[in-house]
Order: structure tokens, then sequence, then C-alpha cells
């Protein structure tokens, strides 16, 4: 249901991006961005001399493994976003701060690895014992961020652009499976660890480069 619901969302924001660069050809910026938030493209309009709006898409897949409460486990993090971002140039120039929204369809899957016996809860239980974990955060988060570049300031085609910020995407939400013989209450436990391990990443760091061209 998530990803149906994120799907729709970015589709919604594709097809808003679309419109705004066929809306006004003019002093329309089209940028391929590398990012925290993956891969991605971005078209930016003028509102004013110090203002403008960004629209985005990002995507990107990642693995890796790492031990949270006392458990291996394999992640396999899936970045899907899309972003409406406002800048403002206090001084014209290219320093200016950001804020806006991400709609945010990220989620990390996690497979616990149980070749040994497993603790689950209060639990030890034998080695095989299935335990798999969905981790998930809020539909749309806040963005606030600063940064360096301005393509409207000057006649050049080509343009770059650096981003610093964060999204509050909100406490991490966990849902936990484990296979038969595995109590409730021992499940029960072991998600609210796990979420209380992982509660940092309600705030995520976005570090961006863009690089665009102006029609």
């Amino acid at each position: 249901m998530k990803g149906m619901k994120s799907l729709l969302m970015v589709l919604a924001l594709g097809i808003g991006m679309h419109l705004s660069a066929t809306a006004m050809a003019q002093d329309t910026v089209v940028s391929a961005k590398l990012s925290t938030l993956g891969y991605g493209v971005e078209v930016t309009k003028p509102m004013s001399k110090k203002t403008n709006v960004r629209f985005g898409l990002n995507g990107a897949n990642f693995d890796d493994t790492r031990t949270e409460s006392g458990i291996d486990y394999d992640f396999d993090l899936k970045l899907r976003s899309g972003t409406v971002l406002f800048d403002w140039r206090p001084s014209g120039g290219g320093f200016h701060t950001t804020l806006g929204a991400v709609l945010n369809g990220n989620e990390l899957n996690a497979t616990a690895k149980t070749s040994g016996s497993i603790t689950i809860g209060d639990t030890t239980y034998a080695a095989g014992t299935s335990l798999t974990a969905e981790v998930t955060f809020n539909d749309v988060a806040p963005y606030l961020g600063v940064g360096w570049g301005n393509p409207f300031g000057s006649e050049k085609k080509f343009s770059f652009a650096f981003d610093l910020g964060v999204v509050f995407q909100g406490s991490p939400k966990v849902k936990l499976s484990a296979g038969a013989g595995v109590s409730q209450s021992d499940i029960d436990k072991e998600q609210q660890q796990l979420e209380d391990e992982l509660k940092d990443f309600k705030y995520y760091p976005v570090i961006a480069f863009n690089f665009g061209y102006k029609f």
C-alpha cells in the first residue's frame, strides 16, 4: 500500500514538473542531481529576483549489513522521493536558504541472519528462525536547508549548485515478522528495541550536487 501511495505521489509530482517546464520555456533550468536522496532530476523556475521553486524526483537502492539490537541484519534501502523546494537568496546572489516538502517513499527492509541461534525479545530461538523487518517513515516530510548556486544569476546556460539540509521524516515505524513458534510478546519487544535503535533516522541528512542547463 505504501509503495502504491508513493508511486502515485511521485507520478503526480512528475506531471507537475512537466507542466511547469512546458508552461514557460524561458528561464527553465533542468538539472541532473546527485544526493543522499539518490540520483535525481530537478526542474527550477524563477518566482522573483530572489526566489525560485524546484520540483524533483529521486531514487536509488543500497544494500548494507549491520547489527541492531544484537541481531545481524541484511538491509535493503529503497530511496524513492519527490521534492518541492523554495529557495530564497537574501542578497540575490548564490547563497540561498531552502524550505520545502519531501514526498517520502523511502523504506528499509531487513532480513536477520539466522545461521546460528537468535535472541528475539527475551527468548533464544534455534538456528533458521526467520525474522524480517520493514521500516517506513512519514509519507510527507518537511525539508530545511542552505546552499550555494543561482542558475538565473548570469546568461550562462550551464550551472552548478550545492545544497546541505535535513529531512524531518519522523520516527521510524517498524513492522517485524517472525517464523512460527516465536511469541508475539518477543516480537513486540524486539520491534520496540529496533525502533529505539533506529530513532536517529528521523532526521535524514541531505547533501546534494546539481548540474543544470537553462533553456
